[in-house]
């Protein structure tokens, strides 16, 4: 039986070498790979990928917005910020900033309109008078209407006709209520809005529709708001000015359209009578009164002490 050898078996070079310098191939293998890269570059393109797919998603929610936004304005609808949360944006509430702000540059670029929020609606009840007044912070309506930006050269009638015959004798009719309402201190009673009706043989029925369609069809789109009066035995119903007519129909408006009926017989005084009427300067009016009484009364005070004084003067010498 040979003996044992007391020499150990030599292992190949490929299992020899130490583990370092295995490690080191692996890592030249991997860095010679084309789909290898620098993890510090990797993290910037990750960034960048980001980034671009949150502008994508923004210019696409932005136009989505935007054909909202038209397709509300051709039904006369305002759009409501709500509207945008559940139709627009959905888990993307926080981006409402970026995609309204974005919406905006586009319909201002391609269409000449802009994003207009209405105001709240008139506080007619003396309890949302008064607690309104009571709050410190100031309402908004989170509603919004299209309103034109062009410039004043390019808003001519003439070049600006409506879509149809019924479009214009609509768009007529919400011209003379509207102004029927802010002549009226901004609050229109409804018999006295019949008795109007009624010189122009639209008490009953209109062009496009009885009177009462007609009304109930300017109260959905905002430009008159109905309000029951209960203040007296019967039951009565004042018509106020709508969120929308105080944006499309303001008070200069108004006065032009005045003026254009009346022509060349337009009263002087035309504005001033406006203005009163509609209720600019019914406060400034009492406040000028008041002025004026306090005035007076000192005025008063000061002549009745007057003799009074010379009365003592003068007893005052016969004294002497």
């Amino acid at each position: 039986m040979p003996p044992s050898s007391s020499r150990k078996r030599q292992l190949p070079n490929s299992e020899s070498t130490p583990a370092s310098s295995r490690k080191q191939r692996r890592v030249a293998v991997v860095e010679d790979s084309p789909e290898y890269e620098e993890p510090h570059q990797a993290g910037i393109d990750d960034d960048i990928m980001q980034t671009q797919g949150g502008n994508i998603q923004v210019d696409r929610l932005s136009k989505n917005l935007v054909r909202l936004a038209l397709a509300q304005e051709l039904q006369r609808q305002p759009l409501k910020r709500a509207d945008v949360g559940s139709k627009v944006l959905g888990p993307n509430g926080r981006m409402f900033k970026d995609v309204f702000a974005l919406s905006q540059k586009d319909l201002s670029d391609v269409f000449g309109m802009t994003l207009t929020e209405l105001p709240v609606r008139d506080k007619t009840k003396l309890s949302q008078r008064r607690a309104a007044a009571s709050s410190s912070s100031t309402a908004t309506s989170k509603n919004y209407i299209l309103t034109s930006t062009l410039p004043s050269e390019y808003r001519i009638p003439s070049i600006m006709s409506p879509s149809s015959f019924q479009d214009s004798t609509y768009l007529g009719l919400v011209s003379f209520i509207v102004g029927l309402v802010y002549q009226n201190g901004r609050v229109l009673p409804q018999n006295k809005l019949y008795r109007y009706l009624k010189r122009m043989n639209a008490d009953e029925y209109t062009p496009i529709g009885t009177t009462e369609k007609v009304l109930q069809m300017m109260q959905r789109h905002g430009y008159i708001v109905r309000v029951k009066d209960t203040q007296g035995d019967e039951t009565s119903y004042d018509y106020h000015l709508g969120p929308r007519a105080k944006r499309e129909i303001e008070e200069e408006g108004v006065l032009e359209m005045i003026k254009e009926v009346y022509g060349e017989d337009t009263p002087k005084d035309v504005e001033r009578r406006f203005k009163v009427n509609v209720g600019v300067e019914i406060k400034a009016g009492f406040e000028g009164e008041e002025e004026e009484g306090e005035r007076s009364t000192q005025k008063s005070r000061r002549k009745g002490k007057q003799p009074a004084r010379k009365q003592r003067e003068e007893t005052d010498d016969e004294s002497d």
